[in-house]
C-alpha cells in the first residue's frame, strides 16, 4: 500500500516536471536564421548575437539575408574596433610619460 502512494506521488511529480520542462523548452525556443539577422542589424550587440551570427552559413542566405548577416557582422566587428579602442585609452592612461614611448602614440 505504501509503494502504491508513493509511485502515485512519484508519478505527479515527474508530470509536473515534465510540463515545466515542456513550457521551458516552448519559451526558449533557438531563434530562427531571420531572426538572428534581425537582432544583428539591430539589436544590442552582445556575446550570444555575435555567436549566433558565427553560426550562421553565408553559402545557405539568400541574397537580401546575406545583406543583413553582412550588416551584423559589420556591427559585431565595429564592436570589437571600439573594444580594443578603449583597452589602448586604458593602456596609455596607465603608462607613464617615456621619452622612448611618448603618450601622443
Amino acid at each position: 500500500m505504501f509503494v502504491r502512494m508513493f509511485e502515485s506521488e512519484l508519478e505527479g511529480r515527474l508530470a509536473a516536471v515534465l510540463h515545466a520542462v515542456e513550457l521551458d523548452a516552448a519559451r526558449f525556443h533557438a531563434p530562427s536564421v531571420e531572426e538572428v539577422i534581425a537582432l544583428g542589424e539591430s539589436a544590442p550587440m552582445t556575446a550570444q548575437v555575435m555567436a549566433q551570427l558565427d553560426a550562421i552559413d553565408p553559402a545557405t542566405l539568400t541574397a537580401d539575408q546575406l545583406v543583413g548577416w553582412a550588416v551584423g557582422c559589420q556591427r559585431a566587428a565595429n564592436h570589437w574596433d571600439a573594444q580594443r579602442a578603449r583597452a589602448v585609452a586604458a593602456t596609455v592612461a596607465a603608462c607613464p610619460d617615456d621619452p622612448q614611448v611618448p603618450r601622443e602614440l
